[in-house]
């Protein structure tokens, strides 16, 4: 019986440690993309647009041929309280006549869109974000991504 007891304190210690790794490394997933882990974060588009009061933040990451995911936050005149309607964006690449390619936007908070996309070539994609801030209004925000192989 003392034998059994003898070992608790080493198998208790063991699953400590495992159980604190895996929490680290959880922790460590949660905060990062599935795309920053592929391409690291240095291959990100970010910039700030305003266009009728309505404040626009576009992240689009990364910014290389593959899947990207596309982030936008809105604050429009009144505050990030006022939920924007809806939101539509889409890319295309007129250097090598690709038309525009739909990304379908997904509520994920109070004013925050989440949209992937498969970008299927390298160059100055133009994304065009539009905004329907209020019922029958609709502003349209435009970028260059340059998109690398």
């Amino acid at each position: 019986m003392k034998k059994i007891f003898g070992r608790i304190p080493v198998v208790v210690v063991a699953v400590l440690a495992v159980g604190g790794v895996v929490l680290v490394l959880t922790a460590g997933l949660i905060r990062t993309s599935s795309s920053d882990v592929l391409v690291g974060t240095t291959s990100t588009k970010s910039v700030t647009l305003v266009q009728n009061g309505v404040v626009a933040d576009l992240t689009f990451t990364p910014t290389v041929v593959g899947r990207s995911e596309i982030h936008a936050l809105f604050t429009p005149p009144g505050g990030a309280l006022q939920p924007v309607v809806s939101v539509d964006v889409r890319i295309s690449l007129p250097a090598a006549s690709i038309p525009s390619i739909p990304v379908k936007m997904v509520s994920i908070g109070a004013n925050h869109w989440l949209g992937v996309v498969q970008v299927p070539s390298a160059g100055d994609w133009t994304m065009e974000v539009l905004v329907e801030p209020t019922a029958n209004e609709q502003i349209s925000f435009s970028t260059v991504v340059e998109i690398k192989k």
